[in-house]
């Protein structure tokens, strides 16, 4: 059993806080209903992640298909989206961003951020989704990915909805969980939002609080293709990546690149130079 093994290479011996997602109830219905995959890119194809492919009956299942097929609820944790991989690709190449940080994956999904933070050097990384199941995907994912020690004392998932919280209290929930400094300062922080701005009020109301949390010296990276209720103007493109094919084909006709923004930006300056799109 999937639980089993995860025990093996070293549940956390901490509150229940992550062993709750790992249940056999959330194990065995993510491992029934998806499939131990790579990525159809060169950049993360060193990552094994546990998705829905065209191999599974819900890759193309109506929704009143997939409720009869699933124990869950829209699985989004069983894809990566153009957003979170734009994140991976940018931290991936400025190492430096969360080298020794404690990171907020925000909507984690599958917690591919969090997992790719931590093996590029973060101190610590907490998978945050009000879904328990992409909760339970992410430590998954984790087990897979991080080597036993990093996945015990570092990688933790929280499934409360944290849209407002101040950083005390974003501290106090991480230090719940997992051991970190009793003191950080916000530039010991770093916030991943990956594909966060799919929906109104949604998106206005992450966006506002991302733009609090920079505003107090956080380093906020948002990862969106350019969806409509992106707020553009009030952010600031450093990267842009092209998708490989299969995240493309799901990218609904929106724009082939996934793009890093940050919130360190005043929308009264314009960008004196295009983003180029890197490969």
């Amino acid at each position: 059993m999937m639980g089993q093994q995860i025990a093996d290479e070293g549940q956390p011996n901490r509150d229940v806080g992550n062993s709750i997602f790992l249940a056999p109830h959330y194990v065995d219905g993510i491992t029934k209903h998806s499939d131990m995959t790579q990525l159809d890119c060169d950049h993360l194809g060193f990552l094994r992640l546990q998705l829905i492919t065209p191999k599974s009956p819900l890759y193309s299942a109506s929704v009143e298909e997939a409720v009869q097929i699933a124990p869950f609820p829209d699985p989004f944790w069983g894809f990566c989206w153009p957003g979170s991989y734009a994140i991976c690709r940018y931290i991936l190449s400025n190492r430096e961003v969360v080298r020794d940080k404690l990171v907020l994956d925000f909507a984690a999904g599958c917690g591919i951020a969090s997992i790719v933070a931590l093996q590029v050097g973060a101190a610590s990384c907490i998978a945050n989704d009000i879904d328990p199941w992409a909760c339970s995907a992410s430590l998954i994912n984790a087990a897979a990915n991080l080597s036993p020690s990093a996945f015990t004392s570092s990688f933790n998932v929280h499934d409360g909805n944290l849209v407002g919280s101040t950083l005390t209290s974003i501290h106090a929930t991480m230090r719940h969980h997992a051991s970190v400094p009793h003191d950080p300062v916000p530039s010991d922080w770093v916030v991943l939002a990956g594909d966060v701005c799919y929906e109104e009020p949604l998106a206005s109301n992450v966006i506002q609080w991302l733009r609090a949390l920079a505003g107090q010296g956080v380093n906020v990276l948002i990862g969106d293709p350019g969806r409509q209720f992106l707020p553009q103007s009030r952010l600031r493109p450093v990267a842009s990546y092209e998708l490989p094919p299969t995240i493309a084909d799901g990218n609904f006709g929106l724009q082939p690149n996934g793009v890093v923004w940050t919130t360190q930006h005043d929308s009264a300056t314009p960008l004196k130079d295009p983003l180029k799109s890197v490969n």
